[in-house]
């Protein structure tokens, strides 16, 4: 006998909000979907899905997502240090050289 199993269909909408309301509050995702009657893992895949939406509108979030502005100065700043670190690998290669050329 086959048992059968209702599924429920919920709209975008309902799946942008759930997230929201995840992203905004700083309980665990397992807790969030007993609150929201569904499963863990149909949240864990509409945060998937939809988290990124929220994220630039949104001050820093303690689960690790931070403003596009943020990030993008973020990535700007990595790009100088790398320019940096290998200006000085350049300088310590050529004085590397030069003092074995006086050796």
């Amino acid at each position: 006998m086959e048992k059968d199993v209702k599924r429920n269909h919920y709209n975008d909408e309902f799946k942008r909000e759930a997230v929201k309301v995840l992203l905004k509050s700083n309980k665990p995702v397992i807790e969030m979907a007993l609150i929201l009657g569904v499963e863990q893992s149909v949240l864990h895949r509409w945060k998937k899905k939809y988290a990124h939406e929220f994220v630039p509108k949104m001050d820093v979030l303690e689960d690790g997502f931070i403003k596009l502005s943020e990030y993008q100065l973020l990535r700007q700043e990595i790009a100088s240090i790398k320019e940096t670190i290998e200006v000085l690998r350049n300088v310590i290669k050529k004085s590397v050289q030069h003092s074995l050329d006086i050796e």
